[in-house]
């Protein structure tokens, strides 16, 4: 699995990191936000929780327990994903781990997550994000679609 998928985790990995480092450095003079389209900004924010910045108290305890929590995520899916035939699937599980890698290693060096997607509309906010929160959603809804479409072939009679 790894070999194949190789070249896609190390790409999804670099693109989070850079974007990362580009949002810091771009975004951290005030007002640390740029408007790209009426519902969408580049916003710089720095989350000390998980998604959508739950459990936020920003303790050093609580950060390094995050950490170890994703490592272990991350090593579960990364066994899931070497038992896995399917290139699709394995796809899947290479862009979800180099975006938990890219978060994780986010939080081990910072304490915190930095996030810069923004999307709003008329008052209302989604949780700003990044694009390591991207690919890990997007590996899952090509693992869920691969596993809705496709159909296992019939066992032998």
């Amino acid at each position: 699995m790894l070999r194949r998928t190789w070249p896609i985790f190390c790409g999804v990995l670099a693109a989070d990191a850079a974007s990362k480092w580009l949002a810091v450095l771009w975004l951290s003079e005030p007002p640390g936000s740029y408007a790209v389209l009426p519902i969408f900004s580049l916003t710089l924010v720095f989350n000390p929780g998980i998604s959508f910045g739950l459990l936020g108290a920003n303790t050093t305890g609580q950060s390094w327990g995050l950490s170890g929590l994703g490592l272990a995520i991350i090593a579960f899916l990364v066994w899931l994903a070497s038992r896995c035939p399917d290139r699709w699937e394995q796809t899947g599980y290479a862009v979800i781990i180099a975006g938990a890698v890219g978060n994780v290693a986010d939080r081990m060096h910072d304490g915190l997550v930095t996030d810069f997607l923004d999307f709003h509309l008329a008052g209302w906010r989604f949780p700003t994000f990044n694009l390591a929160d991207t690919a890990i959603t997007l590996g899952a809804a090509t693992i869920f679609l691969r596993a809705a479409l496709v159909r296992p072939p019939p066992a032998p009679a």
